[in-house]
């Protein structure tokens, strides 16, 4: 006897195995799987039942918590572009009350350009100048009040969402 014969599937399908070898090999695949027995029926059934809730869980989860993270990035982002564009008023050329509403709409303005795309009443923008340590700071604080997911957070009971905020300050 051949040491072939005895493993056919070592050389199936190449030059090395004859083919009777290859149709012995063909016959040894199960062409059909068994029929489920009478306890059997319905498992699969029941383990998507039983996993399916959790899935779903853990997916908008992920989605609201995915959300509200990029949302909170967005606003710090708006908050630091309203204060780089808030320096952009000229103190020389403007009264003091002049400045500070130049500069406060300038900061509204550009926030609001890069929160162009979320509801209009849901954003409030407050640029504020302060004084610490003998110098002027410009801070911008931008503050979202309804998170557009909420009505979902309420339904999966995932929290009570308060509100969101961006800040950022920088020296005048």
């Amino acid at each position: 006897m051949d040491w072939r014969s005895q493993s056919p599937w070592l050389y199936w399908g190449t030059s090395l195995a004859t083919s009777t070898e290859r149709k012995n090999a063909v016959a040894w695949i199960p062409t059909r799987t068994p029929a489920p027995t009478a306890q059997q029926r319905g498992a699969a059934a029941v383990e998507f039942a039983l996993v399916l809730p959790v899935f779903l869980l853990l997916f908008f989860g992920l989605v609201f918590f995915g959300v509200t993270f990029t949302l909170q990035h967005n606003l710090t982002h708006a908050a630091q572009i309203g204060a780089r564009a808030g320096l952009i008023a000229d103190p020389e050329t403007l009264s003091t009350e002049d400045y500070e509403a130049k500069m406060f709409e300038l900061a509204r303005n550009a926030a609001k350009e890069v929160l162009d795309w979320m509801p209009e009443g849901s954003i409030e923008i407050t640029p504020a100048r302060k004084t610490a340590d003998g110098a002027d700071w410009l801070e911008v604080t931008v503050k979202l009040s309804k998170h557009p997911l909420s009505g979902l957070a309420g339904f999966l009971s995932l929290g009570e969402f308060t509100e969101l905020t961006g800040h950022a300050t920088l020296q005048l």
